[in-house]
């Protein structure tokens, strides 16, 4: 089961959310506005010109680029999402939380390998991370590595033993493996915990699962 969920910061996305959609286009207006001045002052002495891009990323705070990501992501722009966490990396380079979601980005795009070489990176930095576990060991499965698969369930478990999620995950990758009974011990443990934590879509999808194993 992916973990879909984009990483927000609290300051700006979610307790600003209408001031900062509203304060975008005054930003933007006023970085194009200083880029067209820089640009006829760098022109008229002979010095390299400073894209619009690039003013705007000095006017913006890294914690405003992060958060227009995450509203290109929501648009299913993630080129551009890739693009803004891609700078908050460059600017803030232990930033876990842009790794991850540009991994999530990557994956949307179908680059596997790009997404796991940024939970990776994430997991290095936070090696508590359980979510970039999770989501690692699902790019993994996907592309036939069933035992790191399992490895990166079993260890966003031991993070996180409330983690339904990574039950649920890894009692699939093992039923593809065959082991039906672990199979599913996982499932029955994932669907214990979805009941417990009121996700009963996700329990009833558990239970129907084991109810074809069995």
């Amino acid at each position: 089961m992916r973990h879909l969920e984009v990483m927000g910061r609290s300051r700006s996305f979610v307790s600003s959310q209408v001031l900062w959609a509203g304060g975008l286009r005054v930003g933007l207006a006023i970085a194009m506005s200083l880029g067209a001045v820089a640009q006829a002052q760098a022109e008229s002495y002979g010095l390299p010109v400073m894209q619009p891009t690039q003013v705007l990323a000095q006017q913006m705070g890294t914690d405003e680029i992060f958060n227009r990501g995450i509203e290109k992501y929501k648009r299913q722009d993630y080129r551009g999402a890739i693009e803004d966490w891609t700078e908050v990396i460059r600017l803030r380079p232990n930033d876990t939380e842009a790794y991850f979601n540009r991994g999530l980005a990557r994956s949307d795009l179908g680059d596997k390998q790009g997404e796991i070489q940024d939970y990776t990176k994430a997991i290095t930095i936070n090696p508590n991370y359980a979510e970039a576990y999770q989501n690692r060991g699902i790019a993994r499965s996907r592309l036939g590595d069933k035992q790191g698969a399992i490895q990166d369930h079993t260890k966003a478990i031991t993070i996180n033993p409330n983690y339904a999620e990574a039950y649920m995950s890894r009692g699939g990758v093992r039923a593809g493996l065959g082991d039906r009974q672990g199979s599913i011990t996982d499932l029955q443990k994932a669907a214990n915990l979805f009941r417990q934590q009121g996700k009963m879509a996700q329990y009833q999808k558990a239970i129907n699962v084991i109810q074809r194993l069995r």
